[in-house]
């Protein structure tokens, strides 16, 4: 089969390695697959063979048909002929890309709320972050106003009607990786099935919990310091928590929004010796931090879909700790991790403390039970059989 794959970014976070992952299950899998991207992001890389990069930039493109852009894709596929389109995020020029897929068979993979908020949040930033059910159930611009731009969110709001008709129209299947997002999606009227992600290097192995027994309990955060993934309020709760206790919370990333660097900072300055900023950090030493840390804490106040760092702590033996909301609850529930509620300082100290007290007999079992449910859910064989099939069935 020939397949064409298509992400907005080259290189960036998580939808890029599933793109990439996608890519590399379908090529070993002995199929022509060829790659469309519309934007490097700030990386300089080199277009390789049947990879193809056509650039769009402008503001004003997202909201408009662009006949040039409209013109690049469908000559583009006019010499691939591909029998699948398996699209990802496409944000650039959408009224152009969708359009310009219309003769093919395509699935879109949707990898977070994006099609049901015009903040992609799903939640109300004016109520106490409370989770509403999308655009059509929320007073948007009573809730969910960010630096004071109604004009701004009132344009999202209208363009997000125009783009749900023009995405029902044009594509034949969207695939959520989470439950939640795909009850989201069906209520909306959208053609869509929950196919979880895959991750790499899943095969049944045994896990070793040597590393774990160190004296000082290991906690890690890794993504963007930003008001949405609750980092601020993860660093009140642990600094109450970690009275009298030998415990450490290390924290990987970029500080996203520089509005809250100055309370960052002053904060994690409270407790040095016990809360420690590392900045940004490659991929591969992130999972290698990962898997010696007791407890990743993923604190999201926002509708997180499927975070790919919780499975990466699953598959590597570290015990989950996250907010109850969006598609961690799902992955997290059955006792595979433990959650709490991001809103309530309590519940996170609370959170906290059950993973102090764990004993090893506890942590072992939880780290058993979330480790065999990304082996049964997440395995890249189970995501090409699953894929393939909903493929197969558009021929």
């Amino acid at each position: 089969m020939k397949i064409l794959i298509v992400n907005e970014f080259i290189k960036l976070g998580g939808a890029e390695q599933i793109t990439q992952e996608q890519v590399r299950i379908f090529k070993n899998k002995g199929h022509e697959v060829y790659e469309l991207y519309f934007n490097k992001g700030k990386y300089e890389l080199e277009i390789g063979e049947r990879q193809y990069l056509i650039q769009v930039s402008g503001l004003v493109k997202k909201n408009i048909f662009c006949k040039n852009v409209y013109k690049k894709i469908t000559r583009l596929l006019e010499t691939i002929k591909p029998d699948v389109i398996l699209a990802n995020n496409i944000w650039s020029s959408p009224y152009s890309q969708y359009k310009a897929f219309s003769k093919y068979k395509v699935i879109q993979v949707v990898h977070d709320f994006y099609p049901v908020c015009p903040n992609t949040l799903c939640v109300k930033f004016k109520n106490n972050n409370e989770v509403c059910l999308g655009y059509k159930y929320n007073k948007c611009l009573k809730y969910c106003v960010e630096n004071n731009s109604k004009i701004q969110l009132f344009v999202k709001r209208i363009n997000m009607k125009k783009l749900e008709k023009v995405r029902k129209k044009y594509v034949d299947l969207f695939v959520t990786p989470s439950e939640k997002l795909n009850t989201y999606m069906l209520n909306y009227g959208y053609k869509s099935v929950c196919i979880n992600n895959p991750i790499g290097n899943n095969t049944k192995k045994e896990l070793d919990f040597s590393i774990k027994h160190n004296k000082t309990l290991e906690y890690i955060y890794v993504g963007g310091i930003n008001n949405h993934k609750g980092v601020l309020e993860l660093i009140d709760a642990f600094i109450d928590f970690s009275r009298d206790k030998d415990v450490v919370l290390n924290i990987y990333g970029s500080i996203t929004e520089l509005n809250i660097q100055s309370a960052f900072y002053s904060q994690i300055n409270k407790v040095p010796n016990k809360i420690i900023y590392h900045g940004p950090k490659a991929h591969d030493l992130i999972l290698k931090y990962i898997s010696e840390s007791n407890f990743l804490v993923i604190p999201s106040k926002w509708m997180e879909n499927y975070p790919t760092v919780v499975l990466e702590s699953m598959i590597n033996g570290t015990v989950v700790i996250g907010s109850n909301i969006g598609g961690i609850t799902e992955m997290l529930s059955d006792d595979k991790g433990i959650l709490f509620d991001v809103r309530k300082k309590e519940t996170i100290i609370d959170a906290l403390n059950r993973s102090y007290t764990m004993d090893e007999k506890e942590y072992i079992s939880v780290c058993s039970k979330s480790y065999q449910y990304v082996v049964d859910n997440n395995s890249t064989e189970g995501y090409y059989i699953k894929l393939l099939r909903e493929m197969e069935k558009l021929q």
